[in-house]
């Protein structure tokens, strides 16, 4: 007896929300890993700077979210010429956004009171370029309900972005360790999410 449509999207949902279950459990235990391993190796001061970068990117990507990745989803179809202004918008505004973040390194170095600021920030901001590269990829896929694709991508990257913070961490990088982490982590992640997307 053939499954009716509805039936076909719940039984999508339910595949979608597993997926996407075990990529978060996945994600945290790589975080957990990473966080008692770089202990170890990793300064408390080293740790500050890191999460003082994260706190200004975190604030300056509330400029980058446009909510165009999730209008990609909620339309049934978008026609290649929607999809290509959404992509270059959404790239223009990634790289508005990491200009500032390099422009106002040194004011945010003041604020915090912490010279060695401006680098890490900077070198963090690019994560914002990074991700957008792949943006509507990456919607696309969830608008067709491609979660295993997803998850496979979100955990090789988080697994290579380990790896890359660990062998950094114990050779001496210190807090360079966790951007080398992140930015391999993004930068796998679009990799993949263009080499699996058909969408260019």
């Amino acid at each position: 007896m053939p499954e009716s449509p509805s039936g076909g999207t719940g039984a999508a949902v339910v595949a979608g929300a597993s997926w996407t279950a075990l990529s978060r459990v996945g994600l945290q235990v790589f975080s957990a890993i990473s966080l008692i391993v770089l202990a170890q190796y990793v300064k408390p001061r080293e740790y500050g700077l890191a999460a003082m970068a994260q706190v200004v990117t975190g604030f300056a990507g509330l400029f980058r979210d446009i909510g165009a990745s999730a209008a990609i989803i909620r339309q049934k179809q978008s026609d290649d010429d929607l999809l290509s202004s959404i992509y270059w918008l959404t790239l223009a505004m990634s790289f508005c956004v990491t200009a500032a973040c390099f422009l106002t390194a040194p004011f945010a170095a003041r604020f915090f009171n912490e010279p060695a600021l401006p680098p890490i920030l900077q070198a963090l901001s690019l994560c914002f370029v990074i991700t957008a590269a792949p943006s509507v990829q990456g919607a696309l896929m969830q608008r067709n309900f491609q979660f295993a694709r997803i998850a496979a991508v979100e955990l090789l990257a988080g697994a290579a972005g380990l790896v890359s913070a660990v062998v950094c961490a114990v050779l001496g990088a210190g807090v360079w360790s966790i951007v080398a982490g992140t930015l391999t982590n993004v930068t796998l992640a679009s990799i993949l999410f263009f080499s699996l997307s058909p969408w260019r």
